[in-house]
């Protein structure tokens, strides 16, 4: 019964080793992650408007300003791309077939004002944003866009955000498990080593109880085997020896003095 119990110590520490190889599972699986993060710039407060691909649209450009007027047939409402923030090519605006835009939903003021073919005056218009041109075929001539809209990618009130690259660390969490792992086992060592000390203490009380205290020493010798014999012990002779010891008396007793043998006279 005591082999089975010394066999099954080592279940003591399986906790600890569990803790120590699960720290370590999750320490060596920290990665690399990519994350959605906000930007630092907030959502646009400005709400954007966006051409449509049913209207016709008049393009020109201003002889003083540089800046590039456009404005639907038959709409009062006019959009203006200003020179100081991007530069359209001439070529763009003449090989273009088609063309769309983004521009703010408030307008902005004009300086020098815009001069209408009907002699109208135009002092406010709405900043484009983004301007793209299209050739015969579709295909993508290009594309101009401000500095501010840059900031704003998503349209109108979208967060702005970004994808970043995170290193996901797990190696805190698993150094704990590890520390929990090595201390559970060190406290499992300390116990069994204290364990043991009391049985050794135990079982020398035990075997110091057992021993014979007389005339005669505890020999070792005793315990070899169940067919030996303990010694004898031997008891010295009484001096004169006795009869009860030997038998009969062995001696003689002390001669008594020769007397002649006496005749009597009649």
């Amino acid at each position: 019964m005591a082999q089975r119990r010394n066999s099954l110590y080592w279940l003591w520490f399986l906790p600890g080793i569990v803790l120590f190889i699960a720290g370590l599972t999750l320490g060596f699986s920290s990665h690399q992650s990519s994350q959605t993060k906000p930007a630092l710039h907030p959502p646009s407060p400005i709400s954007y408007l966006q051409s449509e691909d049913s209207l016709s649209y008049h393009i020109a450009v201003g002889k003083n300003s540089g800046n590039v007027y456009i404005y639907p047939d038959g709409s009062e409402e006019y959009f203006v791309a200003f020179h100081s923030d991007f530069v359209v090519l001439t070529s763009d605006i003449d090989h273009s077939v088609s063309l769309e835009f983004i521009a703010r939903s408030d307008t902005s003021s004009l300086d020098p004002s815009l001069k209408t073919a009907g002699g109208k005056t135009i002092s406010r218009a709405h900043k484009i944003e983004k301007l793209v041109f299209y050739d015969a075929n579709g295909q993508t001539m290009n594309t101009y866009t401000t500095e501010e809209y840059k900031l704003y990618p998503n349209g109108p009130n979208q967060p702005v955000t970004a994808t970043v690259s995170v290193f996901v660390n797990e190696w805190p969490l698993g150094a704990v498990l590890i520390i929990a792992g090595l201390l559970w086992c060190g406290c499992v060592t300390l116990v069994l080593i204290l364990q043991q000390q009391a049985n050794r203490r135990k079982s020398i009380a035990a075997g110091v109880g057992a021993y014979t205290f007389g005339p005669y020493p505890y020999s070792p010798y005793n315990n070899m085997g169940s067919s030996y014999n303990a010694p004898v012990p031997f008891y010295p002779p009484q001096y004169p020896p006795t009869s009860e010891q030997f038998g009969p008396s062995v001696f003689q007793s002390e001669p008594k003095p020769f007397e002649p043998p006496q005749f009597s006279q009649e």
